[in-house]
């Protein structure tokens, strides 16, 4: 599984194979992490966008047309807006 496409490991995964939904968020959790770090300047709230981000995908997989390229803006990462939390 190791040298599969995005949108083979998206197909991998409406057929219920949880590694290729594995391998996917081994690829993408790094930069989705930074890039909602940048954005709420807090890690905890980072994080807890970028799960939020996951589970959406995950759930939503199903609708994901395996013909077109998973990073389009078809089925873009829906990451929630990280809010810094108020202390």
């Amino acid at each position: 599984m190791q040298h599969l496409t995005d949108e083979e490991l998206a197909a991998k995964v409406q057929t219920g194979d949880i590694a290729a939904f594995e391998k996917i968020v081994e690829k993408y959790e790094k930069p989705l992490l930074s890039y909602a770090r940048y954005l709420s300047g807090n890690r905890e709230c980072a994080e807890d966008a970028v799960q939020e981000a996951f589970l959406n995908a995950f759930r939503n997989i199903q609708s994901f047309d395996t013909g077109k390229k998973f990073s389009s803006s078809e089925y873009r990462w829906h990451l929630p807006s990280p809010r810094q939390k108020s202390t």
